[in-house]
């Protein structure tokens, strides 16, 4: 049914199950004891979510975001490559209460640890929330096709 092939566009890649004490990074697929990731937050019930990276990769991570922020920098009059806008649109959609207001972020391969470019935040998240993944990105943009009369 179209239910069921659209649950299956994004199918889970990796455990999130902490029940037994651990759980697998999403970084270096390690499956690590759950105190080796940092806390997240908390389920309605009170149980501990907790991030889907270990602390170690996250450290990682922070040190390589750093370096890139050294070596390069965004170009002036820079465009988002995705969404097409530039800092002055981005600042504009921004929350006026937002305590961030960054509007450019190093994307990089999170595998080979290459700085791509210059992303907005919005687009950066977006391919991050798929993993980066082509397929799911296709699966997406099939997706939005084929329902794209239904809104």
């Amino acid at each position: 049914t179209l239910m069921e092939d659209q649950l299956n566009l994004f199918e889970d890649i990796v455990s999130i199950d902490t029940s037994q004490g651990t759980k697998i990074c999403t970084i270096c697929k390690q499956e690590k004891a759950v105190t080796s990731f940092e806390r997240a937050s908390y389920r309605k019930d009170g149980t501990l979510v907790y991030k889907n990276q270990c602390i170690k990769c996250i450290h990682h991570h922070r040190i390589f975001r750093k370096e890139i922020w050294k070596e390069n920098s965004p170009p002036d009059n820079h465009v988002c490559p995705i969404c097409l806008r530039n800092n002055e649109e981005l600042l504009a959609d921004m929350n006026p209460q937002s305590t961030v207001r960054q509007t450019w972020v190093a994307d990089h391969d999170h595998n080979l640890m290459q700085f791509r470019g210059w992303l907005c935040s919005k687009c950066n998240m977006a391919m991050g929330g798929l993993d980066d993944d082509i397929k799911l990105l296709e699966n997406a943009i099939k997706y939005l096709k084929e329902n794209q009369n239904n809104s």
